[in-house]
C-alpha cells in the first residue's frame, strides 16, 4: 500500500508552487491533480521538482530522487512512466497507464492481478475512469532500455476518477434518446474523419482514376484515401456538410429522371405556348 502512494506521489508531470506556507499544485490534468493530492493526503508529499531530481516528503522524511528518464502519457503508449535512482543506489521504474497495456506487461507471477481486476470492473460499471500502477526494480546497465525490459513489471493496483459530464448533458441524452436519435461515443483511439476531408480526398482519387492509363486483363487497384489504418473509425458530418449531402443527392435524382424522360418519344401535336413533354417541363424548373 506504501508504494501505491508512493508511485502516485513521484509518478506524474505535476509542478508545485510554495503560496503562503501552503503546496500549489499546477497539473496538465485534473487527473494528474486529484492523484497527487491523494498521495499527499495519505502522508505522500510532492514538494519539488527540478529538471534531475524530484522530492517528496514520505510519511516522517523527506527523500530526494534522481530523475533518469521521463516518458510522459500519450495516446498511442496509453501509459506514462519514470525511472528514478533511490538514494541508497537503487534503479526503479514506476509506471502508470490504461489496464490494458499495464496488463500485458506484467510478470506472471505479479500479486493483486485477479483483486485489482475485480475493483477495475466495479469502477468501470459506475463509468470512473481507471488506471492501473505498477512498478520494475532494474539493475544499473538496463534503464537505457528501460521500456524494452519492463515487461515483468508488478502490479500494485489501480485507481478511479469520476467522469462528470458537463451540465445539462445528462438531460440532453435523455431527450435524444426520446426521439430516438442514436448516439455514439467518440474516444480517443478512433481515427476521426470530417466530411470535408473526406470530400478533398474523393476528388483526389477520382483525379487519380482519370489520370491511370487502362490496363488490359485486370484493374489497378489505387491506394486508399482514407480508413487507411484497420479497426476504429469515426466520420463526422456538420450541419453545413449534411446540407451539400442532400443538395448533390437531389441533384442525382434530377439527372436521373431528366435521363429517363429523354428516351421517351415527343408527343406529335404539342400545345402552343405550354411544355411539349415532362422532359421540357423539368428542364424549365
Amino acid at each position: 500500500m506504501l508504494e501505491f502512494f508512493k508511485l502516485l506521489s513521484l509518478c506524474h508531470t505535476v509542478m508545485v508552487e510554495h503560496k503562503e506556507g501552503e503546496l500549489v499544485y499546477q497539473a496538465a490534468s485534473p487527473d494528474e491533480g486529484a492523484l497527487v493530492t491523494a498521495a499527499r493526503n495519505f502522508g505522500f508529499v510532492f514538494l519539488n521538482r527540478t529538471q534531475d531530481t524530484i522530492t517528496i516528503q514520505e510519511m516522517d522524511h523527506e527523500a530526494t530522487y534522481e530523475m533518469l528518464a521521463l516518458l510522459d502519457f500519450n495516446s498511442d503508449r496509453k501509459r506514462m512512466s519514470i525511472i528514478l535512482k533511490f538514494p541508497d543506489g537503487r534503479i526503479r521504474l514506476y509506471c502508470k497507464g490504461a489496464d490494458t497495456v499495464i496488463y500485458e506487461r506484467l510478470s506472471p507471477n505479479s500479486p493483486h492481478q485477479e483483486t485489482t481486476q475485480t475493483s477495475l470492473d466495479v469502477f468501470a460499471n459506475e463509468t470512473l475512469r481507471t488506471l492501473c500502477l505498477c512498478y520494475k526494480d532494474i539493475s544499473k546497465t538496463e534503464w537505457n532500455a528501460w521500456e524494452k525490459k519492463h515487461q515483468a513489471a508488478s502490479l500494485i493496483g489501480a485507481t478511479a476518477i469520476e467522469d462528470k459530464l458537463q451540465d445539462g448533458v445528462p438531460e440532453t441524452i435523455a431527450n435524444l434518446a426520446k426521439a430516438e436519435i442514436k448516439i455514439w461515443l467518440l474516444t480517443d483511439d478512433m481515427k476521426i474523419h470530417y466530411g470535408e476531408d473526406v470530400n478533398e480526398k474523393l476528388r483526389v482519387r477520382q483525379a487519380l482514376r482519370r489520370n491511370v492509363p487502362p490496363s488490359f486483363g485486370h484493374k489497378k487497384k489505387l491506394p486508399e484515401p482514407f480508413f487507411t489504418e484497420p479497426g476504429k473509425n469515426a466520420l463526422i458530418i456538420t450541419g453545413g456538410w449534411l446540407n451539400e449531402i442532400l443538395y448533390e443527392k437531389k441533384k442525382k435524382r434530377r439527372r436521373l429522371r431528366l435521363r429517363r424522360l429523354g428516351r421517351r418519344p415527343l408527343p406529335e401535336s404539342p400545345t402552343d405556348g405550354q411544355p411539349i413533354n415532362d422532359f421540357e417541363k423539368e428542364m424549365r424548373q
